[in-house]
């Protein structure tokens, strides 16, 4: 037993001495490192690494020694080995500079490795170094694999979505390293994502980039926020100037001097994405309303300070209507550098004035408690209206300097007392100064309503209109009384479907194809379909709802408006709908308002009309291509009714506006 204590003893002594002189061998080691390499490995593409080490002083000039990398994929190699000199350590102190071009990547979603050896004249290994790189195939098979896991979960926040979206407009570009590295980035915020890591709604490309996702189409759409360091007094919504249509993943920066003097201001911008509408009079003005939202919910400081519109060059246009639209909501109108379109005469006919009352800069009464803040160059449009303006009672107020200095976002945040007398021109049914205007005498012809002293109120070409309860206020010379219950059927009233065509953009809507009638009908709808769906991807950058006329019976399409393509024959759900429109077809000829035009001339045709459940949701019925069709909003600028011309060329035989009855 003795012995055995003795040799317990000797034993752990000798452990002891052992792991002393490892640390001592260890403090005089060597090491290597990969300190900087190419982060994807492409085929056929050169591959580079840098490759140093920490080196003590005593050992600085041992060698020779030999270095050899070696990259591989699924066990082969996919590049030559190549061997470099190493005539001592100390030369990892400077580091090595090596170069592979890989040749024979397999083409599967195996990613590569990276071995790095060094060895002795003998060549036995002295130190060994192993990384695995993605390359291109593998990458995009991780990324897809995150997609498909955020799809299982059913996640529904927008910004990993977004960075998927990112993700596939990046794989199409050619994979260059400066490509690969934004994959990588997106790949590793994805995977966080998935790991529960959310400390902050950033992203890889910017750290002010957010999203949303659009109620209409439920596509993800991006946007910026820019925040002061202390609380915002005003949030600037920015609608910059495009020359190319931006992608996603491609959205070019506004000017740091610009964000630097909006934070000195206190100002916090935010930036409108206008996916495929450059020309800001689309779905981007929808998106405006939905990227302050989406921000307000997000940021609680931002909920109860004013909004101001700011336009940049071209998006000016954008700016002046939405500030038009809603000027009790929009407190001030910037323009950076503005350009707007010289305004012609209004028109005497009182449809067509009513069409080009509804261009941005026709309404300048509308903004005389808005605060209007000029800055840059003035174009001729801009001082045209600038004139117009100054003639409705309201002076713009020029800022000397340019949007670079805190002056023009310090006069954003000033306030214009509400005039006493204001008046509206009134297009179509909604709110002005906490009144309802419900009704238009006649749809098509515009309204107005003049607050000329507090409580008295005086309309033109309005039906109906709700104040605030109680209220004592003189309407037209009488006390006011509240007004009856509509009577039913599809009149134009607030709540209720409405043209024109376009108007199906303003909800959720669905694209029903027929398929009935002949094989060649199905093919000419499926065309048209097809044709819609990637003009609303082009405009919008968006996903249209699409199914066929069968697969639509056998679903409940409530609160969604319904864009229907074919006709009576060839679609069944406007089979079902048929009597219920002002047209009628049969085998041979199409007929509106006593005129028929045959079939077999293929007139394009299309009609907006309300659902006759009368629940507000608009039919919007296409039969043939239309010679009128645009690049911006599909059917966007045209009436209630149009049927085309037997030419391509020829004007439509017939246009209508509808009334408030629809007749």
């Amino acid at each position: 037993m003795i012995a055995q204590h003795r040799l317990i003893r000797r034993t752990a002594r000798g452990m002891i001495i052992f792991l002393l002189a490892g640390l001592a061998c260890a403090a005089e080691s060597w090491t290597l490192q990969i300190t900087d390499m190419d982060p994807v490995v492409r085929n056929e593409l050169i591959w580079r690494c840098h490759i140093g080490g920490t080196v003590p002083t005593e050992k600085f000039t041992h060698g020779p020694y030999v270095v050899q990398i070696t990259l591989t994929q699924a066990g082969r190699d996919i590049a030559t080995s190549e061997e470099f000199p190493l005539t001592q350590l100390g030369q990892f102190l400077t580091g090595i500079d090596l170069v592979l071009t890989p040749i024979t990547l397999t083409g599967t979603d195996e990613p590569a490795t990276l071995t790095v050896t060094v060895t002795d004249p003998t060549r036995r290994d002295l130190r060994h170094l192993s990384r695995v790189l993605q390359t291109p195939i593998s990458l995009q098979r991780s990324l897809e694999k995150h997609g498909r896991e955020l799809e299982q979960r059913g996640d529904r926040d927008p910004l990993p979505a977004l960075w998927f979206e990112q993700a596939g407009e990046l794989s199409k570009n050619k994979t260059t390293i400066a490509v690969c590295q934004h994959l990588i980035a997106l790949d590793l915020h994805m995977k966080k994502w998935l790991a529960g890591v959310r400390h902050s709604p950033l992203s890889p490309f910017s750290p002010n980039l957010r999203a949303f996702r659009d109620p209409i189409d439920d596509s993800v759409q991006p946007y910026r926020l820019h925040l002061p360091s202390g609380p915002p007094t005003t949030l600037a919504v920015l609608l910059a100037d495009s020359q190319v249509v931006p992608r996603k993943s491609a959205w070019p920066i506004i000017a740091d001097s610009w964000l630097a003097a909006a934070r000195d201001s206190g100002c916090a911008i935010l930036e409108v994405y206008p996916a495929g509408d450059i020309a800001w009079n689309g779905i981007s003005l929808q998106r405006a309303w939905t990227a302050i939202a989406a921000a307000r919910s997000s940021e609680p400081l931002l909920k109860s300070i004013p909004v101001a519109m700011v336009g940049h060059g071209r998006a000016a246009i954008g700016a002046l209507n939405l500030a038009e639209k809603m000027p009790d909501v929009v407190r001030a109108l910037g323009f950076i550098d503005g350009k707007l379109p010289v305004a012609n005469p209004l028109p005497v006919d009182p449809h067509e004035r009513w069409l080009a009352l509804q261009q941005p800069g026709e309404k300048p009464a509308h903004l005389l408690s808005t605060v209007v803040a000029v800055s840059g160059a003035h174009d001729d449009g801009l001082n045209n209206w600038s004139q117009r303006l100054v003639l409705s009672g309201h002076a713009p107020l020029n800022v000397a300097r340019s949007a670079d200095q805190p002056a023009f976002w310090q006069a954003l945040s000033t306030h214009l007392p509400i005039p006493m007398q204001r008046e509206w021109v009134m297009l179509e049914p909604g709110l002005c100064a906490q009144i309802m205007v419900e009704e238009l005498t006649s749809w098509g012809i515009a309204g107005s309503l003049l607050q000329d002293q507090p409580g008295n109120v005086r309309t033109f070409g309005i039906a109906r209109l709700r104040l605030p309860t109680p209220s004592t206020a003189l309407v037209d010379g009488k006390p006011y009384r509240e007004p009856k219950a509509v009577k039913t059927g599809p009149r134009k009233v607030l709540g209720k479907a409405t043209g024109p065509l376009s108007a199906y953009a303003t909800a959720p809507f669905v694209v029903v194809i027929g398929t009935g009638e002949s094989a060649a009908a199905k093919t000419d709808n499926h065309a048209l379909g097809q044709l819609f769906v990637a003009a609303w991807a082009t405009h919008a950058q968006g996903r249209v709802r699409m199914m066929t006329d069968t697969e639509a019976i056998e679903q409940k399409l409530t609160g969604q408006h319904l864009v229907l393509i074919g006709n009576h024959r060839s679609n069944l759900l406007i089979a079902n709908l048929a009597e219920h429109l002002p047209v009628q077809w049969d085998a041979r000829s199409l007929t509106y308002d006593g005129q028929s035009f045959l079939r077999s001339d293929r007139r394009p045709f299309a009609l907006a009309w309300p659902h006759p459940a009368n629940d507000g949701r608009l039919l919007v019925i296409l039969d043939g291509k239309p010679a009128w069709w645009n690049t911006g909003l599909p059917l966007q600028g045209l009436p209630d009714l149009i049927i085309g011309g037997i030419e391509p060329n020829d004007p439509p035989a017939v246009q209508r506006t509808f009334t408030n009855d629809w007749r």
